[in-house]
């Protein structure tokens, strides 16, 4: 009798060994996700997340991105940028297995450039988000980052900044060399009272009419005050207080005219 006891017993303490070395082999493969290339299509983003949970390797010949990462390892990375390497990011697919990013900061060239944030709405820790000389025309997903407290959007290809409107704790804004003609939305922001807000140079695309018929051009600064663009392609006049006439417009490919018009009165630079 005590013999099958002990066998029980046995048996017990061999099924809880087991079970214990099942749990962890399934919590060691539950914080196991894919490879980098898998999460991260942009073989360049994929390199810099690799780059920074493996700070000790530099060059690309000794990256594995076909190696797996975890859940861990990607909580390490809270900044991000591919300011030094020779190919830029273009694609940010994958960025929402950053959840611990806090500053990100990406710059396009001719190697590539950036024209979606799809992914970006989930990163709840961002603080400095910097995209200069993009591709972007919608920020529409910025609504959904109240915690943001700088924004860079230089050069990219935005017209409806409203998504900025409820961003309350910005510090820095600046989104020059875009195409807003309307700052309206901003002016209860209190980053646009100060000197950290720059809205310069303003790229305003219309078709060229071939009937001749004027164009009415409106442009508001953030005080709601209606603004006389400045280094334009073309003639303009006074439309009464409703905007200005574009009479007789540049072209730009026989298609577009572009003038360049400044929306902040603070500090007005006009590029010509």
């Amino acid at each position: 009798m005590f013999k099958k006891r002990g066998l029980r017993l046995g048996l017990y303490i061999l099924l809880g060994v087991v079970c214990l070395c099942l749990k962890r082999e399934a919590q060691a493969h539950a914080s196991t996700l894919e490879s980098y290339r898998t999460l991260f299509p942009d073989i360049t983003l994929a390199q810099e997340v690799y780059r920074t949970i493996h700070p000790a390797i530099e060059e690309e010949g000794e990256m594995d991105l076909s190696r797996s990462v975890t859940k861990e390892e990607l909580a390490q990375v809270k900044t991000l940028t591919d300011y030094t390497r020779g190919i830029r990011i273009q694609n940010l697919t994958g960025i929402e297995h950053l959840p611990a990013l806090e500053t990100l900061y990406l710059e396009g060239d001719q190697t590539g450039k950036i024209s979606s944030l799809q992914g970006i709405e989930t990163l709840k820790q961002l603080r400095v988000l910097s995209l200069k000389n993009e591709s972007i025309t919608s920020i529409d997903l910025l609504r959904q980052l109240p915690q943001l407290e700088e924004v860079n959007l230089v050069g990219n290809e935005i017209e409806d900044v409203a998504p900025l409107a409820n961003l309350k704790s910005l510090t820095i804004l600046n989104i020059s060399g875009n195409r807003v003609t309307d700052l309206r939305t901003l002016r209860e922001l209190a980053v646009v009272k100060t000197r950290d807000f720059q809205a310069l140079s303003q790229a305003v695309t219309q078709e060229a009419t071939t009937t001749g018929e004027n164009q009415v051009i409106r442009i508001w600064d953030e005080e709601g005050n209606l603004l006389a663009p400045v280094g334009f392609a073309g003639e303009l006049e006074r439309a009464g207080e409703a905007g200005f006439y574009w009479t007789t417009p540049g072209t730009v490919g026989e298609k577009q005219v572009v003038p360049l018009v400044c929306l902040s009165r603070k500090k007005c630079m006009a590029k010509s």
